[in-house]
C-alpha cells in the first residue's frame, strides 16, 4: 500500500492499478479461451508443462540474440513447447509409461534446466530470476509504452492484447473444427481432417500466449488462468460457446478481486489473481447448480426419499395383493423394508401429505393405498416387470438374477424410457416369471382409453381416436396424414367396436376383430397411435 494515503487518489496511482488489471484481464482471457480446450481434450497438465518449459526457451533466445524481446524469443519459446509435446508422446508412445508419468519427466527436466541457466548466466541474460519464475506484475505499468489518447500504455498489454485477439479470431474461423476435434477425433479423422495438426497448432498458440505474459506475470498466474477459470466454467455448464464466455468472465473478475487482494495485503498481485481464480472454482465446486458438491448431495438425498416412499408404497401394493381396499399393518410394512423407525415415520408422513396413502387404525396403524398412491404402485410394478424382461429376453440374464438389479432400477427409470422400454419389447403381458406386466393408460383424466398396441386378448372396446402427433411413435409427424391413410385403407372408423385376438406370431402386427366380424392385422406402428376406450360390457365379436 502507499505510504501517503492521498496518493491513492493520484492520476499516476488510477493509471497504474488500471494498467495491472487489464494486464491480468487479458492474460486470463486469452488463457482461459485456450483453457477450455485443453480441458476437453485431457491436455490439461500439457498445458502446464508447456506454460513452465517456454522458461527454457526464453532463456535460450536471450543468451542467443542479446534481448530479452523480440521475434527471437517468441520463436525460441513457441519451439520450445513444440519439443514438449513431441518429447511427451514419444515417452508415452515408445514405453510403458502413461502419459501423465511422461509429462512430469518432460515437464519437469525441461523447466528444471531453464532455471538452471537462468541462475547461471542470469547477469548475462539480464533477466531477474526471481522475476522469471513468480512474475512481477506490479511493475508492468512502469515499463515503456506507447501513447494512446494522452495515455501512456506499456507494449507488454498491447502485446496481450495483440495475442488474445489472433486467439479469438482463430476461434471464430476454426471454431466448427476445433469443436469436431474436442469432442469425436475419430469423426474428425475419418472425415478428412487431421486431429494432431490442431492439436499441435493448439499448443503452438498456448506457447505464445505463455511466452507473451511470462515476463509480466510468470508461470504461476499463466498455469491458474489456463485452467482455473475454464474448470470453473465447465462446471457451471455444457454448452461450448457459454463455456468460452464463462471461462472468459470468471478470469476478468478473479483479476479484479486478485488485484484489490494484493494491495491491501502487500503481496503479490499474480499469486493474488491466482488465489482468486482458485477461489472461484473452489465456489463453483460447492455450489454449480448442476455439478457442485451440494446440488449432488441434494440430488442423492431426494433420489434417496424417493426411493424410501416408492418402496413403502409398493409394498404396500404387494401385501395387499394389488387390493388398496385393504389395509397393510404397518410393522409389516417397515419390517420387510427393514427401515430406522423415524425414517419409515418421515417417510410415511410424506406419503400422507402426497396423498398417496391413508393412515388408518386398524389393523393397528395400517396403511391404505389412495388412488393416486395405487397409480404409483403400478407404475412402479410396471417398470420393475418391465426391466426385468429387458435383462432377461435382451441381455440373457437368468431370470434368477434379475429382481435385485430390478429394484434398484426401478426407482430412476423415467416415464418416457419405460414407454420406449416397453414399446422397444412389443408389450409384453407377462414377465419372466409369469407375472402380469401392468399397462398403462393414455393419462389419468382418461380413464380406460389406452393405445391399442397395450391391449390384450380378449379386450374388447371402441376406437377413441388417435394419440397427439407429438406422441405418435413410427407416425411422430405434425401431420397425421400417414396414420389417417393407413386407417382408411384398413376401414377402421370412430367409434368402431374391436377386440384384440391376439398379436401375429411372424410379424409385430396386432390381430384384432372388427364389428363387421373381420378379422385385421393392424402394424405394431399404427397400433401406437389408436386409442381404445375398454368396454367389457361389449358382446364378444369372434364368438
Amino acid at each position: 500500500m502507499p505510504e501517503n494515503p492521498l496518493s491513492l487518489w493520484s492520476p499516476a496511482f488510477a493509471h497504474d492499478s488500471a494498467v495491472t488489471i487489464l494486464m491480468g484481464i487479458l492474460v486470463a482471457v486469452a488463457c482461459g479461451w485456450l483453457g477450455c480446450w485443453m480441458i476437453l481434450q485431457g491436455l490439461a497438465l500439457v498445458g502446464d508443462a508447456i506454460s513452465h518449459t517456454v522458461l527454457l526457451g526464453i532463456v535460450i533466445a536471450v543468451l542467443v540474440t542479446g534481448e530479452v524481446t523480440g521475434i527471437g524469443m517468441f520463436v525460441a519459446a513457441t519451439l520450445t513447447g513444440l519439443v514438449t509435446v513431441v518429447l511427451i508422446d514419444v515417452l508415452h508412445v515408445s514405453s510403458r509409461l502413461k502419459e501423465d508419468a511422461a509429462i512430469g519427466i518432460v515437464f519437469t527436466s525441461l523447466f528444471a534446466l531453464g532455471v538452471v541457466l537462468l541462475t547461471v548466466f542470469a547477469s548475462r541474460a539480464h533477466i531477474d530470476a526471481q522475476d522469471s519464475i513468480y512474475g512481477k506484475l506490479e511493475i508492468v505499468a512502469s515499463r515503456p509504452g506507447w501513447m494512446v489518447g494522452g495515455v501512456e500504455i506499456p507494449i507488454a498489454v498491447f502485446r496481450m492484447a495483440a495475442i488474445a485477439a489472433v486467439l479469438l479470431g482463430l476461434i471464430v474461423v476454426f471454431y466448427k473444427e476445433l469443436l469436431l476435434v474436442a469432442f469425436d477425433r475419430q469423426l474428425a479423422a475419418s472425415v478428412g481432417m487431421r486431429p494432431h495438426l490442431f492439436r499441435y497448432g493448439m499448443l503452438a498458440a498456448l506457447s505464445l500466449t505463455a511466452v507473451g505474459s511470462f515476463e509480466a506475470v510468470g508461470p504461476v498466474l499463466v498455469v491458474a488462468m489456463l485452467i482455473a477459470p475454464a474448470a470453473t466454467a465447465y462446471l457451471l455448464t455444457r454448452r461450448l460457446p457459454m463455456m468460452l464466455f464463462l471461462s472468459a468472465l470468471i478470469g476478468s473478475l478473479s483479476a479484479v478481486i486478485g488485484y484489490h487482494i494484493s494491495f491491501w495485503f502487500s503481496v503479490s498481485a499474480a499469486g493474488s489473481m491466482a488465489c482468486a481464480a482458485c477461489g472461484l472454482f473452489s465456489l463453483a465446486f460447492l455450489l454449480a447448480p448442476e455439478q457442485g458438491l451440494i446440488a449432488g448431495a441434494w440430488r442423492r438425498l431426494r433420489l434417496r426419499l424417493k426411493t424410501g416412499r416408492e418402496n413403502i408404497i409398493r409394498r404396500v401394493w404387494k401385501l395387499s395383493a394389488g387390493r388398496p381396499e385393504i389395509g397393510v399393518a404397518s410393522r409389516e410394512v417397515a419390517a420387510a423394508l427393514a427401515l430406522p423407525g423415524w425414517r419409515y415415520r418421515w417417510l410415511v408422513r410424506s406419503l400422507v401429505r402426497r396423498g398417496w396413502v391413508d393412515v388408518a387404525h386398524e389393523p393397528a396403524e395400517g396403511l391404505r393405498l389412495t388412488d393416486g398412491g395405487r397409480v404409483q404402485a403400478q407404475r412402479l410394478d410396471r417398470a420393475h416387470r418391465l426391466w426385468e424382461t429387458f435383462l432377461v429376453d435382451t441381455v440373457g440374464l437368468s431370470v434368477d438374477h434379475v429382481h435385485p438389479a430390478a429394484e434398484e432400477v426401478e426407482h430412476v427409470l423415467s416415464e418416457q424410457l419405460v414407454e420406449r422400454l416397453d414399446d422397444a419389447l412389443g408389450h409384453p403381458d407377462i414377465d419372466p416369471h409369469g407375472a402380469p406386466i401392468p399397462r398403462s393408460q393414455v393419462s389419468d383424466q382418461t380413464p380406460g382409453v389406452f393405445v391399442l398396441s397395450k391391449l390384450r386378448a380378449g379386450d374388447r372396446g371402441r376406437i377413441a381416436g388417435l394419440v397427439p402427433p407429438f406422441a405418435a411413435s413410427a407416425f411422430s409427424t405434425h401431420d397425421q396424414g400417414p396414420a389417417l391413410v393407413e386407417i382408411a385403407r384398413l376401414g377402421l372408423t370412430l367409434g368402431q367396436s374391436v377386440e384384440v385376438r391376439g398379436r401375429a406370431p411372424t410379424v409385430a402386427a396386432w390381430v384384432v376383430v372388427v364389428d363387421t366380424r373381420r378379422e385385421i392385422e393392424i402394424p405394431h406402428a399404427l397400433a401406437d397411435v389408436i386409442l381404445v376406450r375398454l368396454d367389457a360390457s361389449l358382446p364378444s365379436i369372434s364368438s
